[in-house]
């Protein structure tokens, strides 16, 4: 019979392996977009390019063409374009447009669904991943850039009529450590 000393110290050791590997455990995401990714053009409704240019009013949009010029031949394919995904499993897209863009490619981001014309749902954003396991409407964690080597993770979840903060975190990581955008996985422009 094996004695609690040997065993002991066994199972410390295993608990300790156990608990590293879920805490560095990032969640499974089904999309991945933003940054300098320029999106797709989509066709609204009438109500929706009205809805979608009123809340960009006062949001600094007036100023994304002329800040984005370098990256784009025509900064209108970053600013006019958006990011498409079925939030809700109702096999209709709802879409993330940018409503104004800052000089560090943090952009504010309106999540509007087409049927009927709504906004559900105002995130400042970097980077986005959409949650694969959540349901029936998906959480959405996001990045948002600060600095060289610091971010703000902001994670969302739809309560009631639209996508609210649930939980948020400031990163601080140095060059020996991967920031979150790494451990998450950057987006693939060329799929968006």
């Amino acid at each position: 019979m094996m004695s609690w000393s040997k065993i002991g110290p066994a199972l410390l050791l295993l608990l300790a392996i156990v608990s590293q590997s879920s805490a560095q455990k990032v969640h499974s995401t089904s999309a991945r977009f933003g940054g300098e990714c320029s999106g797709a053009k989509h066709s609204f409704s009438k109500s929706l390019v009205s809805l979608i240019r009123k809340h960009r009013e006062g949001n600094s949009y007036e100023d994304c063409a002329s800040r984005h010029s370098e990256f784009w031949s025509t900064a209108s394919e970053f600013c006019e374009n958006s990011f498409a995904f079925d939030l809700n499993g109702d096999r209709q897209q709802e879409y993330f447009v940018r409503l104004g863009c800052g000089a560090t490619g943090n952009c504010t981001y309106g999540i509007f669904a087409e049927r009927p014309a709504r906004l559900i749902g105002k995130i400042d954003a970097w980077f986005f991943w959409v949650d694969k396991n959540s349901r029936p409407w998906r959480q959405v964690t996001t990045y948002l850039r600060e600095g060289g080597d610091q971010g703000y993770i902001e994670s969302f979840a739809f309560t009631r009529t639209k996508y609210r903060s649930i939980a948020a975190r400031r990163e601080h990581f140095d060059s020996t450590q991967k920031s979150f955008p790494e451990r998450m996985g950057m987006p693939d422009c060329t799929t968006s």
